[in-house]
């Protein structure tokens, strides 16, 4: 059936992971070069300004490379109190069977009037598509740390942070690692916004924890996790593990929940934003094709039942006292024709709908799933599959728009204002990507539809891969592309 085609389309946007930014006080991203004849480029970070970025970044190195090692990633920045800037090098061995990535910092030799290698080191990643850079002063003492974002060969996320000590010599710029983290699951920083006191160096603050969060092992509950809280230790000079504690699904759920209660209209919006399907009344699941989508963005709604649709255009919202908005809305087509919904949430991913002036749509719905997605593909009615076309690193264009894929996220700089969030590539009638936007609380932002176009073509050394998005709606007969919004994107690779 034709609905089926559209849920399954959506369905793979919706397995995106939801998650908010580290409350850490943000700092700059790694540039990101590749070596001359060092095997392809990382792509720099997107956060950067334009004008900031280096055309050939070799070309800026201050030291000079040896020949069996791979520059991924370069950044300038002042480590210490003179007025000379340092350089961190992120770069390989092509002779380490590890494929560690290592990091060194150059600095300026006054005697020697050239900079040299002060200290390097190696982290726990391997994987140099993920591999980010911070400066971020963890321990409150005005002095920032050099955290290694990364993963390993075996999937798990690493966090590496170098501290800057005494160096062994009596001079120059030393740093000690003081925490080596490893997880399955995600490890982040509990940042807490710091006084105006700290900010005008007039006093020192309290260090922020690491927290590492794994499933729980003995829960049968997927929501159920284990934090596990790493705090300072000033005697010894590292992190130690201070203590672990079980996270309730539930509680995470509810926190969510109170969260979106609190919000306004919007916030209610965009948690409403994309496919619902309506349950039995046993809660059980109900593949019945009958369908809401809420489309934010065009507002509109439209309604799908065993192959029909009817389009509404969502015209107002407002907030209920318990739970919910009210929706007002016409039939795009017969405009004397109109609906109120009032939708009232009952979990993160389900809600009751009471829609005046139709009939049919009363009931508890639930946000696609796993768990459907599987029962269409038992059923043989799946028709979308995920994409061959493989997306990752940065592609970008000379009117300044960038989209970095880091899989399954992206950032993207447009118009000056940069966004990130989710992002997945099938097969509909064509290729589709589609583009998650989220907000830092991990709420849905808006949902961006594109019929993308990709190419490959070699100029000597050099692979340049092309990407063509044309902006698009998902419907039940294919892919309707739009006649303006095209936007094309190029990223060049260095063999």
């Amino acid at each position: 059936m034709k609905h089926t085609l559209v849920l399954a389309a959506c369905l793979m946007c919706l397995q995106l992971l939801r998650c908010s930014e580290a409350g850490v006080p943000p700092g700059q991203r790694a540039e990101a070069t590749g070596g001359a004849g060092s095997g392809p480029r990382a792509a720099p970070d997107v956060s950067l300004p334009l004008e900031e970025r280096i055309n050939d970044p070799v070309s800026q190195l201050r030291i000079p490379m040896g020949p069996e090692d791979i520059t991924l990633q370069v950044r300038n920045a002042n480590l210490d109190i003179d007025q000379l800037e340092e350089q961190i090098v992120v770069f390989k061995k092509r002779s380490d069977p590890e494929d560690r990535i290592r990091i060194l910092v150059a600095d300026f030799d006054n005697v020697r009037a050239s900079y040299v290698v002060a200290w390097q080191a190696q982290t726990g990643g391997t994987n140099s598509r993920s591999f980010s850079l911070e400066l971020v002063d963890l321990l409150g003492d005005h002095v920032p740390e050099i955290l290694c974002y990364g993963r390993n060969s075996g999937g798990e996320q690493t966090l590496d942070v170098f501290r800057k000590t005494l160096p062994p010599q009596g001079f120059g710029i030393y740093y000690a690692q003081i925490a080596a983290l490893a997880s399955s699951g995600t490890i982040d920083v509990e940042g807490k916004p710091r006084p105006e006191a700290y900010r005008l160096l007039q006093r020192t603050e309290e260090s922020f924890p690491l927290l590492v969060y794994e499933k729980d092992p003995d829960s049968a509950n997927i929501n159920d996790l284990i934090r596990v809280s790493w705090y300072w230790n000033h005697q010894e000079g590292v992190y130690k593990r201070a203590k672990s504690e079980r996270i309730a699904g539930k509680a995470i759920a509810e926190k969510q929940l109170a969260e979106l209660f609190s919000g306004g209209v919007e916030d209610f919006e965009l948690f409403l934003d994309g496919p619902w399907y309506i349950t039995q009344s046993d809660g059980k699941t109900a593949v019945s094709g009958q369908l809401i989508q809420f489309d934010v963005k065009n507002r509109r709604i439209i309604f799908f039942s065993s192959g029909m649709q009817q389009v509404f255009i969502w015209q107002g919202s407002y907030r209920t006292i318990y739970r919910g908005i009210y929706l007002n809305c016409t039939n795009e087509l017969i405009s004397n024709i109109t609906s109120q919904l009032s939708v009232s949430v009952t979990g993160m991913d389900s809600f009751d709908l009471n829609v005046k002036g139709e009939v049919g749509w009363d009931g508890q719905y639930r946000r696609p799933g796993k768990d459907l997605q599987e029962s269409f593909i038992a059923g043989g009615r799946k028709k979308v599959r995920i994409s061959s076309v493989a997306l990752s690193g940065l592609y970008r264009n000379e009117e300044g728009v960038e989209i970095y894929f880091s899989s399954p996220r992206f950032t993207m700089k447009e118009n000056g204002v940069q966004t990130s969030g989710g992002f997945v590539v099938y097969a509909f009638d064509g290729d589709v990507l589609e583009l998650k936007v989220l907000k830092n609380n991990g709420l849905v932002d808006s949902l961006r539809t594109f019929s993308l176009g990709y190419s490959e073509e070699r100029q000597g050394k050099r692979l340049l891969r092309n990407l063509v998005l044309q902006p698009a709606e998902l419907r039940s007969t294919g892919v309707q592309v739009r006649a303006v919004g095209e936007i094309r994107l190029q990223q060049v690779s260095e063999e």
